[in-house]
C-alpha cells in the first residue's frame, strides 16, 4: 500500500519482534517523551490507516495488544472513510480483539472520541447489511455492554437514538431479544425516546418488523417493562403508527402481522388512531370485484370436480340385481371417508359460491365480510376435497401395501400443511387473549423470514413531512379564501 511506514509492513505481517525494534528505535533516536514516541503509530497511509488500523485488518492479535498498549488513543483515529480501529474491531467480530481494545482504552472517558458517521462503535453490529444477525454479533454486544458501556444511554446516535432503538429500527431480532434478557438494561432505556419522541416499539412498528414487535411485547411479559401506550411526538402510539400507513384493512401480511403483534399483546388503539383508521381510504373496488371473481372461478371449478368425483366413485357400481346401482368399495372405511368429505367439499363450494353473490351489491362491508366468510368455505372445500382425494388412491391400491402406506404418509404430511396454512389464515389474529397471544407469537415469528418486503422508516418520516405541508397549504387555501370573502 502506497504510503506504508516500516511499522505498517510489520503489523500487517505480525512481525511483533520488527514493530518493538522500530516503537523503541524511534524513541531513542528523538530523545523524546512518550507523546512524542506515539507519534510513529499515529502516522497515516494513502487511505488513511494507521499501523493499528493494519493490525487489526488482518487480526494479528499480539501487534493489536503492543501498539494499543503503547497508545490507547490511536483505538479511535479515523481513516478516510472514517472508520476507527475500534469500529472494525466490531467489524470483523474477533472477540479477542475487541477485548484487548476494551481493555487499554478503558480509562480514555476524558478523550473525544470521533464517531464514524456519528455513531459509536457499538453500533456497527447493529448496522452491518447482514440479512440475519449471526451469533457472533450478539456475542460482541453483550461484550461491549459487560465491559465499556453498561449504560447504553451514554451513547447515542445524532437522532438521539440508544442500541436498542437501532436494533428494532434495523430489524436485529436476535440483538433486541438478547438485550431485552440483559439484566444490565433497565425499564428507562428499553421505553427511552429519541429526538422524535419514538420508542424503540414505535421504530419497530413504523419499520413493518413484526419479529422485533412480537419480542418487545413477550420477553418482559411478566414485568411488562416496555409501555404499549408511550406517544411520540405526533401523539402516536405504536399501534397508531401502524394505523397510519395507507388502505384499511391492511394490504400486506407485514402490515398485519405488526399490527396483530401489538393487537394480541393488548395494545389499544388511541382517539388519535381511531381517527387515522375512520379517514384512511378503502381498498379499490376494482381490486376487490377481482379477488371476488377469482374466489367465485374457484368455488365452482372446485363444485363441479367434486360432483364428477361423485357420480364416477373408485371401484364402480355393482350390476348385480340385488346391490344394482351401489358402490362395490362402499364398505371400505377409506371409501366412506371419500364419500363423506366429498359431500362436504362439494356443499362448501356450493355454499362459498351463493355467498360471493352477496359481494355483487356494490357495498364494500358486504363484500369484505362477504369475501372473508367464502373463504373459509373454500377452505374448507380445498382441504376436504384432498382429504377424499387420498382415500380414493388409497382403497384403489390398498391390496399392494407399500404403495397404499407411500400414498398415505405422503397425504397426511401434506394434509398437515394445508391445515397449517388455513389455520393461519382464519387465525383470529387482532384478539387481546392470552392464548391467542402466545399462538400468534409463534406464528408471527414463524412467518416472518418469508413475508419480505422492508418499510424504512425514512419513508414513512418523508409522508409524515408531506403531509404536515399538505395541511398547512390547506389551511392557507382556506384562510385566503376566507379574506377574499371578507374584503368582498
Amino acid at each position: 500500500m502506497i504510503g506504508d511506514t516500516a511499522l505498517h509492513v510489520a503489523a500487517k505481517f505480525g512481525k511483533l519482534d520488527i514493530i518493538k525494534v522500530l516503537t523503541v528505535e524511534f524513541g531513542k533516536r528523538r530523545h523524546a517523551d512518550d507523546f512524542v514516541n506515539k507519534q510513529l503509530l499515529r502516522i497515516k497511509n494513502q487511505i488513511g490507516n494507521t499501523a493499528l488500523h493494519v493490525a487489526v485488518i488482518t487480526q494479528n492479535l499480539n501487534e493489536v495488544k503492543y501498539l494499543v498498549s503503547i497508545d490507547p488513543e490511536v483505538a479511535y483515529y479515523l481513516n478516510e472513510e472514517k472508520i476507527s480501529p475500534f469500529y472494525l474491531a466490531v467489524e470483523t467480530k474477533n472477540k479477542e480483539i475487541l477485548k484487548a481494545l476494551l481493555e487499554e482504552a478503558r480509562d480514555l472517558d476524558d478523550v473525544e472520541r470521533p464517531r464514524p458517521r456519528g455513531e459509536s462503535p457499538i453500533y456497527a453490529i447493529i448496522l452491518r447489511r447482514n440479512k440475519a444477525c449471526k451469533n457472533g454479533h450478539v456475542d460482541i454486544v453483550n461484550e461491549l455492554l459487560e465491559q465499556q458501556w453498561p449504560n447504553p444511554t451514554e451513547f447515542l446516535n445524532n437522532e438521539g437514538q440508544n442500541i436498542l432503538h437501532i436494533a428494532a429500527k434495523c430489524g436485529k431480532y436476535v440483538v433486541v431479544r438478547n438485550l431485552l434478557r440483559n439484566p444490565k438494561l433497565e425499564m428507562f432505556v428499553i421505553n427511552a425516546k429519541d429526538n422524535l419522541g419514538n420508542t424503540a416499539l414505535h421504530l419497530a412498528s413504523m419499520n413493518l418488523h413484526p419479529n422485533v414487535v412480537c419480542s418487545l411485547t413477550w420477553e418482559d411479559k411478566e414485568d411488562k417493562r416496555v409501555d404499549l401506550e408511550l406517544r411520540n411526538n405526533d401523539g402516536l402510539t405504536a399501534i397508531d403508527v401502524v394505523a397510519d400507513r395507507g388502505s384499511w384493512p391492511p394490504s400486506t401480511l407485514r402490515e398485519g402481522f405488526t399490527f396483530s403483534a401489538l393487537s394480541s399483546a393488548g395494545t389499544k388503539i388511541s382517539d388519535a388512531g381511531k381517527k387515522i383508521l375512520q379517514r384512511r381510504s378503502t381498498p379499490a373496488p376494482k381490486h376487490y370485484k377481482d379477488m371476488v371473481n377469482l374466489l367465485s372461478l374457484v368455488t365452482i371449478l372446485v363444485a363441479t370436480v367434486t360432483f364428477a368425483a361423485g357420480l364416477t366413485v373408485p371401484g364402480g357400481f355393482n350390476s348385480t340385481d340385488k346391490d344394482t346401482g351401489i358402490a362395490t368399495l362402499v364398505h371400505k372405511g377409506m371409501f366412506q371417508i371419500f364419500i363423506i368429505c366429498d359431500t362436504i367439499a362439494m356443499y362448501c363450494s356450493i355454499a362459498g359460491t351463493f355467498i360471493l353473490m352477496w359481494a355483487q351489491l356494490g357495498d364494500y362491508h358486504i363484500a369484505f365480510t362477504a369475501f372473508f366468510f367464502a373463504l373459509l368455505f373454500l377452505g374448507a372445500a380445498l382441504f376436504t376435497t384432498s382429504l377424499a382425494f387420498m382415500s380414493a388412491i388409497y382403497v384403489v391400491v390398498s391390496k399392494v401395501t407399500w404403495l397404499a402406506i407411500v400414498v398415505l404418509i405422503t397425504g397426511i404430511v401434506f394434509l398437515t400443511i394445508l391445515s397449517t396454512i388455513y389455520i393461519m389464515l382464519i387465525f383470529p389474529f387482532g384478539y387481546s387473549n392470552p392464548v391467542i397471544h402466545y399462538i400468534c407469537h409463534y406464528i408471527i415469528l414463524f412467518m416472518s423470514p418469508l413475508i419480505g418486503g422492508n418499510y424504512r422508516v425514512e419513508d414513512y418520516l418523508k409522508k409524515k413531512k408531506s403531509d404536515r405541508l399538505a395541511e398547512k397549504d390547506k389551511g392557507k387555501q382556506i384562510q385566503g379564501s376566507s379574506i377574499g370573502l371578507d374584503s368582498v
